[in-house]
């Protein structure tokens, strides 16, 4: 409730100060035209601001006198406060002088801006596309080597623990030291066995002095026996 009623003050609020804008008109004081110019733009209480400003730059100082001499004006006030006279002189010649400096600075630019654009003109033909190779060569200073002789090293073995290197020969001689064994695959005496053989695997079939042949003929002398009760 206090929410909403703060919200309807603040519009009643607006909408009055919106109507004093738009119906009524402030008082005026010096008639000057600014001050009417303001009493038009202003709201009630920015005029009164710069009506006050307007007072106070206004009445205290007063025109005396104009006078002319070498072709300058001059313009006497005297400020009502302190009593002091102010002489304010105006040279027409000196705007002149700056007006035409300005116009020949004016035209000094514009024939700079025209050689910078011709300068640009002529330039952007004789340059060419770098590439990415090119900038890096020349922020390094130095052109790529198109023979290249240090090559990276070989790769390493870093992992476990560090052993001589041993050449073939010794290699060779190892092996041939080794003892051999016989492949139950191949049934040659040699450095492999049946899981590395490079022979193919091949099943020999049962021999006649097996297990289970043996178990044959002793059923079959069984019941010749009982066969002969």
């Amino acid at each position: 409730m206090r929410f909403e009623s703060a919200i309807d003050q603040h519009r009643h609020t607006q909408k009055k100060l919106d109507n004093d804008n738009r119906q009524s008109s402030p008082k005026l004081v010096t008639q000057l035209p600014i001050e009417i110019h303001g009493a038009r733009v202003y709201t009630h209480e920015l005029f009164h601001d710069f009506q006050q400003e307007l007072i106070s730059s206004t009445s205290g100082l007063s025109a005396r006198g104009f006078s002319e001499k070498d072709g300058v004006e001059i313009t006497t006030l005297k400020d009502g406060l302190s009593g002091k006279v102010f002489d304010i002189q105006f040279n027409p010649e000196v705007y002149e002088a700056v007006g035409l400096l300005r116009d020949r600075c004016k035209d000094d630019i514009q024939n700079l801006c025209s050689l910078i654009l011709e300068f640009r003109q002529n330039l952007e033909p004789a340059c060419e596309d770098l590439t990415k190779e090119h900038e890096i060569e020349q922020l390094l200073g130095c052109k790529a080597v198109d023979d290249i002789k240090i090559l990276p090293p070989k790769q390493a073995k870093n992992k476990g623990s560090g052993r001589r290197l041993m050449s073939r020969k010794t290699l060779a001689v190892a092996k041939a030291v080794k003892l051999k064994c016989k492949c139950s695959n191949c049934k040659q005496m040699a450095h492999h066995d049946k899981r590395n053989c490079s022979n193919e695997f091949t099943e020999f079939p049962p021999s006649a002095h097996s297990p289970s042949s043996d178990e044959d003929g002793i059923d079959e002398e069984v019941e010749e026996e009982d066969e002969s009760e």
